[in-house]
C-alpha cells in the first residue's frame, strides 16, 4: 500500500531582487505509518517582481477607494444620490482648489501691503487696519443677505445664478486684494471693499449650495423637503471642501516663489487660475436638475411641451434633467427669450378698453385675467395678471393658457381669424391642463409645495377683486 505524505508547518521566505523575487518554502514531510522521523524539503520559486507588485497595487488602490468613498462621498454612493452628483462634486472640488490657491496669493499681497516683513511697519496700525477691513466686510455681507432674502430674485428661485455670482464675487475680491501693494496708502478702502465681496461670495455660496444639495439628495417625488440623506450629503460636501482647501493652500504656497516676483507674473497667474475656477463652477452646475420652477425653467418647459406633439418625445423633453441643459444661468446675461409674454401687468395694460373689456375677460372659475394683441403673422404680445389670492396651481394654469394662445397664433397664419375664435380655442387647450400637470409631476417636478413656482418679478402687480359686492372693485397691488 502506497503511503500518503503529510505536509505542514509551511514556512515562506521571500527575497527581493531588482527584477525578480525568490520564494523559498521549507516543508516538514513525514510518511504515515512510519517512525523514521521527519525530513525537511526546501523549494525555491523565482517569480517576476511585477506580478506581485500589480497585485499589491490593486489591493492598495482598492483600500484607498474604499476609504475615499467612506470619508468623502455620501453613504450608499452612487445609488444614494442623483446621477449628476459625480460631475457636480468633481468640478466643485477643482473650483474650490484653484480658488483657495488664488486666495493664498491675494492674502500674501495683503500682508505685503500692510507692511509685514518691513522694518518700518507699525504693528498696531497694521493690526487695526486688518480688523477694520474685516469688520466692514462682515457688516456689508449682513446688509447684502438681508437685501437678497427680501427680494423677488432670491437664492431659492435661481441658485445656479447665485452660485456663479459667488464665484465671480470671490475673483473680484482676489484681484482687489492683489492691487493693495500697488496702492498701499489706500489699503483700508481697497481691502474693505474686497472683504465685502468675499463675504457676499461666502453667503451666496453657502445659500445656493443648500438648494443644490436638495436637488442632488435622495428625494420623494411628492415634496422637495423629503430629502432622505441631505445631512450626510452636506457633511461630505464639507469634507470635500476642506480637502480642496488643503490642496489649494499647498498649490498657492508652491506658486508663490514664482508668481510673487513681479506684478505681471502675479496677475497673469491669478487670471489663469480664476478662469479655471469660473469654468469648473459653470460645468458643475450644468447638469444639476432643479425641480422647482422659476420664470425661465417654466417657460422652457411649456415651450417644449407645446412644440413636441408626440408623447414619447414630450416626456423626455419636460424632465428636469433636459430643462437644466437649456437653462441659462450666467449673471448679467439676457436669458429671458420670451419677450412676447408679460406677467403681472397693470390692469390698464391687460384691459386697455376699460371695465367693460374686463367684464368680458373675467372668468369666475379662474384667478387670472389674460389678453393678447396681434400685430402681424409673427409678432404678438400676451398679457396676464393674477388675482391676489392666486396660488401655484393658478399660476401654472394661467401660463399654460398663455402658451396655448402662442401655439395657436404660431400655427395660424390667417389673421382673419377672429379674436373670439382664438380665445375660445385656447380654452379648449386649457381643458387638457390636468393631464399636463400630471405629466410634469411624473417627470419629477415639484408644484404642490407652497411657493414652488416663482415667475413674477418685483415689478409685477396683482389684482384685488371684491367678489362680495355686486359691482367689482379692482385695484392694482404690487407683488
Amino acid at each position: 500500500m502506497q503511503s500518503t505524505v503529510e505536509r505542514f508547518n509551511r514556512i515562506k521566505e521571500i527575497s527581493v531582487g531588482s527584477n525578480y523575487e525568490i520564494k523559498r518554502e521549507r516543508i516538514l514531510e513525514g510518511k504515515q505509518g512510519h517512525n523514521n522521523g521527519w525530513r525537511v524539503i526546501e523549494q525555491e520559486k523565482i517569480l517576476p517582481r511585477q506580478s506581485l507588485d500589480l497585485s499589491s497595487q490593486r489591493d492598495i488602490l482598492s483600500k484607498l477607494n474604499a476609504h475615499t468613498i467612506r470619508h468623502l462621498l455620501p453613504s450608499g454612493y452612487p445609488s444614494s444620490v442623483h446621477s449628476s452628483y459625480a460631475s457636480y462634486a468633481s468640478y466643485s472640488f477643482m473650483a474650490s482648489t484653484v480658488s483657495t490657491a488664488t486666495m493664498v496669493l491675494s492674502t500674501q499681497s495683503l500682508l505685503l501691503a500692510v507692511g509685514v516683513g518691513q522694518e518700518a511697519a507699525a504693528p498696531i496700525s497694521a493690526t487695526l487696519n486688518w480688523i477694520i477691513k474685516d469688520g466692514i466686510g462682515q457688516f456689508g455681507g449682513i446688509l447684502f443677505a438681508s437685501k437678497v432674502s427680501s427680494s423677488t430674485n432670491s437664492v431659492d428661485k435661481d441658485p445656479k445664478k447665485w452660485r456663479m455670482v459667488s464665484a465671480i464675487g470671490m475673483d473680484i475680491a482676489v484681484f482687489m486684494e492683489l492691487m493693495t501693494p500697488l496702492f498701499p496708502s489706500h489699503f483700508l478702502m481697497i481691502a474693505s471693499v474686497a472683504n465685502i465681496w468675499k463675504n457676499i461670495s461666502f453667503l451666496t455660496a453657502s445659500a445656493s449650495r443648500a438648494k443644490l444639495h436638495q436637488c442632488l439628495a435622495t428625494q420623494s417625488k411628492q415634496s422637495i423637503q423629503a430629502s432622505d440623506n441631505l445631512g450626510d450629503l452636506t457633511a461630505k460636501a464639507t469634507s470635500q471642501s476642506i480637502l480642496a482647501s488643503i490642496l489649494g493652500t499647498c498649490m498657492g504656497i508652491g506658486f508663490s516663489p514664482y508668481l510673487l516676483q513681479d506684478t505681471l507674473s502675479l496677475f497673469s497667474g491669478c487670471i489663469l487660475l480664476s478662469g479655471v475656477n469660473q469654468l469648473c463652477t459653470y460645468q458643475s452646475l450644468v447638469k444639476v436638475p432643479l425641480r422647482t420652477f422659476n420664470r425661465q425653467r417654466l417657460m422652457i418647459l411649456l415651450d417644449s411641451y407645446f412644440c413636441n406633439t408626440k408623447r414619447d418625445n414630450r416626456d423626455d423633453n419636460i424632465s428636469p434633467e433636459h430643462i437644466s441643459k437649456k437653462e441659462h444661468f450666467l449673471p448679467f446675461s439676457s436669458n429671458e427669450g420670451f419677450q412676447w409674454l408679460h406677467i403681472g401687468c397693470k390692469l390698464e395694460k391687460v384691459c386697455p378698453k376699460g371695465p367693460r373689456e374686463f367684464s368680458l375677460l373675467h372668468n369666475d372659475k379662474e384667478k387670472f385675467v389674460l389678453n393678447f394683441e396681434r400685430y402681424n403673422d409673427s409678432k404678438y404680445d400676451v398679457y396676464i395678471t393674477y388675482y391676489e389670492d392666486a396660488d401655484d396651481n393658478d399660476i401654472l394654469r394661467g401660463l399654460y393658457q398663455c402658451f396655448a394662445i402662442k401655439h395657436i397664433l404660431d400655427g395660424s397664419k390667417d389673421k382673419s381669424n377672429s379674436y373670439t375664435d382664438l380665445m375660445t380655442e385656447s380654452y379648449t387647450h386649457l381643458s387638457h391642463f390636468d393631464n399636463f400637470k400630471q405629466d410634469i409631476i411624473n417627470a419629477g417636478w415639484i408644484i404642490d409645495d407652497n411657493n414652488s413656482i416663482n415667475v413674477e418679478s418685483k415689478y409685477s402687480t396683482r389684482l384685488q377683486v371684491d367678489r362680495n359686492r355686486n359691482k367689482q372693485k379692482l385695484e392694482n397691488r404690487t407683488h
